[in-house]
């Protein structure tokens, strides 16, 4: 449900790739409103939602909404829609990586895990777009770096993996 349709948000200049579109019990998906500007249409998908969340001031909240992205981001159009289409969730991902509003660091470490799994994912989705998008973002590449150098960390193996297949 959350991936359906994610595509159709995505920019005409990012041409989609041949995705098999899993049938749908859904009839009120929500499609782009007429008279709203394209720029906003990215807001009538499910995932907008969930990137906003992610940007809450209540960590649970926030912690929640990452791991539903993390596991979400296995589909490619969900990485497709959080990287080329929202406008905030590269910044929102990285954010929620370096948060230090957190008190406790297992819990640092956990929100740091889930969004390496999300670049992970995003970078082995096999979309070129995505995975330049992913490189232009300041700061992401390092982070990951940084976050792969970290052995004993929780989220070393998914930023591995990330940096590995951005290289």
């Amino acid at each position: 449900r959350f991936a359906h349709d994610a595509d159709r948000y995505v920019p005409a200049e990012h041409p989609t790739p041949r995705i098999i579109e899993l049938p749908s019990n859904d009839e009120g998906e929500a499609g782009p409103v007429p008279g709203r500007p394209d720029d906003d249409a990215y807001r009538a998908q499910r995932l907008h939602l969930l990137v906003a969340l992610a940007d809450v001031d209540d960590a649970a909240t926030r912690s929640a909404a990452a791991g539903s992205l993390a596991v979400l981001s296995s589909d490619p159009r969900c990485c497709r829609y959080l990287f080329l289409a929202h406008p905030r969730a590269p910044d929102v991902l990285l954010g929620l990586a370096d948060d230090q509003t957190l008190a406790d660091d297992a819990m640092r470490a956990a929100f740091a895990h889930r969004v390496a799994v999300v670049w992970a994912n995003a970078a082995a989705c096999g979309d070129a777009q995505v995975a330049e998008k992913m490189r232009c973002q300041p700061g992401l590449v390092d982070r990951l770096q940084s976050m792969a150098a970290d052995a004993q960390a929780p989220y070393c193996a998914a930023a591995k993996c990330a940096v590995e297949r951005l290289a």
